[in-house]
């Protein structure tokens, strides 16, 4: 059983260089469409239906967008992206929660949203979309960057949004760099506390390809060494 910490933890970190600056509530560069596929028969339809519906997913999509190209520093209009969609359906399969195809249609479940035993639901489902809308957002390095690096600056503008999930593990923790999302998180985290905008220069980096010496190139040390600083700083972190 996960301990309130897991989800206080990330809200209680030396966040003096994260903490977002106000940022517009409209993205204009976009047009966003939502579609809800889920029965409203089924109780993650009908949830979705009361609870969050397609006026706030509308807005969420919106502020979120917006939050991206703030975090990663995107100046020049970004990826050539025009048009994002967000469909709610019933089961995604795999025993996935969210995820994106053809580069900019978002996809949660609605399962998932039924299923959801958290406090605020509507919070839940706006950390999903801050996640799914930086990965199509961000850039991949031409495809050469690793899903882990992908999902953990997903999971890091969650951060920076005040949405972290209520199941990731506390900060500080993991095994290795490379295990993606929330653990992933961290670790960029601590990057980010040492060298100032470093999730925002590596993404300008990824534009034209990835590699791990990035690392290297932008901290003068070699991700293997981060990783152990960090661990040596923050494994025992609790957030209390």
């Amino acid at each position: 059983m996960l301990t309130p910490n897991h989800h206080h933890s990330w809200l209680l970190l030396p966040l003096s260089l994260l903490l977002i600056v106000t940022i517009p509530t409209t993205c204009d560069a976009y047009n966003f469409s939502v579609t809800n596929k889920a029965p409203v028969t089924t109780i993650g339809g009908l949830r979705y239906a009361i609870e969050i519906g397609e006026r706030y997913s509308k807005i969420v999509m919106a502020h979120s967008a917006s939050t991206v190209l703030h975090v990663l520093g995107v100046h020049d209009g970004g990826k050539p992206v025009k048009d994002i969609s967000l469909t709610i359906e019933e089961d995604l399969g795999q025993g996935r929660w969210a995820y994106v195809s053809d580069i900019s249609n978002i996809h949660i479940s609605g399962s998932y949203i039924g299923s959801y035993k958290g406090k605020d639901v509507k919070k839940e489902f706006a950390g999903l979309i801050y996640h799914c809308m930086t990965l199509v957002l961000q850039w991949n390095g031409n495809g050469q960057a690793p899903a882990w690096l992908l999902t953990g600056i997903a999971d890091f503008v969650r951060v920076r949004a005040h949405y972290p999930g209520d199941n990731w593990v506390n900060f500080g923790k993991g095994d290795k760099w490379d295990q993606g999302y929330d653990v992933t998180t961290g670790f960029l985290i601590y990057c980010e506390l040492q060298h100032r905008r470093f999730v925002a220069k590596l993404n300008k980096k990824m534009k034209y390809g990835y590699n791990d010496g990035l690392f290297q190139e932008l901290t003068g040390k070699s991700i293997a060494q981060l990783w152990s600083d960090y661990k040596s700083t923050y494994g025992n972190f609790s957030g209390q």
